[in-house]
């Protein structure tokens, strides 16, 4: 069963629906948090549609982890590291622990997401 959180990305707030996933795929929402909860990878796909101020966020919870794939035209910048994924549907994150998160800010409308 989804929860709401209220959290913040650049100044702004924003109330999320939390969703546990226990299967190995999941298509995301905008303004919506997952915890990737299965011994396997949780594969998660951005959604096609969103608005710049949009947030996604990951939680790891499984032993599998996570990843973000990206569809057409698609990219992830990282402002930490300075770097991008590959634009387009061979673009992701993921994680390097069980317990990492992610959260993303839509920066372009449906194409580009940042780390926040």
């Amino acid at each position: 069963m989804p929860n709401t959180l209220m959290s913040g990305a650049g100044g702004a707030s924003s109330s999320l629906t939390w969703t546990t996933v226990t299967g190995t795929t999941q298509s995301m929402l905008t303004n919506s948090g997952y915890v990737a909860n299965n011994a396997a990878q949780v594969a998660f796909t951005l959604p096609t549609a969103s608005s710049v101020g949009d947030v996604l966020q990951v939680q790891g919870k499984g032993a599998g982890g996570w990843r973000i794939n990206q569809n057409a035209s698609q990219t992830i910048y990282n402002g930490v590291t300075g770097t991008a994924t590959t634009t387009g549907t061979s673009g992701y994150v993921d994680s390097t622990t069980q317990y990492a998160s992610i959260r993303l800010v839509c920066v372009t409308a449906n194409l580009d997401w940042a780390v926040a």
